[in-house]
């Protein structure tokens, strides 16, 4: 994502910081809001990292040493390069990474990631550049095929007996944290989902606690089975007494 994109997703006519940054996001989060109606879980997790990349370039523009003033300004300068992109897993993103990345010169230079990463967050690198300044990594989270972060919040998708979005029942989901046992209440209206408190990405450089969002899938049908039927009568007449 280039500053221009991360701007147009966030209707700006070009980059901005403070106060006027922060209501930029705010409205374009609140439009495409996953659990509003409406919402968009896809263009929501792109304004977060725009809003996230925005805030890092405004950051090395505000860091930069200023120019003495007897110094005269070049007639052509070199504009700063964008920061380079560390591409995670969700996994990764929760529970915290080691790895080697390549850089643009070729070399490799080893990494310990925290728990907790945000997308858009930057990562510095203090001297690693090619041209011994410091090297910035900006952090992009990748979807898998049934795990994705939205801001601070996990969310999966779990198949289950189309039986229990019905009738209601407990199950089981796996996150990078380990198992869960859950009760979907009966009849779980559309879009089947339910939320897990606190069990998003840990808490983190003033991020707070993320939530983890499960949204049920009914598995595929398949040949009717006559006992399981005959029992699932039984379970239902039983329960209503």
């Amino acid at each position: 994502m280039t500053s221009k994109d991360a701007c147009i997703l966030l209707g700006l006519n070009g980059p901005v910081g403070g106060a006027d940054l922060t209501t930029a996001f705010r409205r374009a989060a609140k439009a495409a809001r996953p659990d509003q109606s409406g919402g968009d879980e896809d263009r929501f997790r792109q304004v977060i990292e725009a809003y996230r990349l925005l805030q890092a370039l405004e950051a090395a523009r505000t860091t930069m040493p200023a120019r003495p003033a007897s110094q005269p300004k070049p007639a052509t300068e070199t504009p700063c390069p964008p920061p380079s992109v560390l591409e995670i897993s969700p996994r990764e993103a929760m529970l915290g990474v080691s790895r080697r990345v390549e850089i643009t010169s070729g070399r490799t230079l080893g990494l310990r990631l925290p728990a907790g990463l945000r997308a858009g967050e930057t990562v510095r690198l203090g001297g690693k550049a090619d041209d011994g300044s410091d090297l910035l990594l900006t952090v992009k989270i990748r979807p898998d095929a049934d795990m994705r972060i939205i801001g601070d919040d996990l969310w999966l998708e779990c198949q289950v007996d189309p039986s229990l979005l019905s009738h209601g029942g407990r199950f089981t989901v796996v996150s990078p944290r380990g198992e869960h046992a859950v009760t979907a209440p009966p009849a779980l209206p559309a879009p089947y989902r339910l939320r897990l408190k606190d069990q998003g990405l840990p808490a983190r450089a003033g991020k707070p606690q993320g939530h983890l969002f499960v949204t049920l899938k009914p598995l595929a049908a398949t040949a009717p089975d006559p006992v399981r039927e005959r029992l699932g009568r039984f379970k239902r007449a039983w329960m209503r007494g």
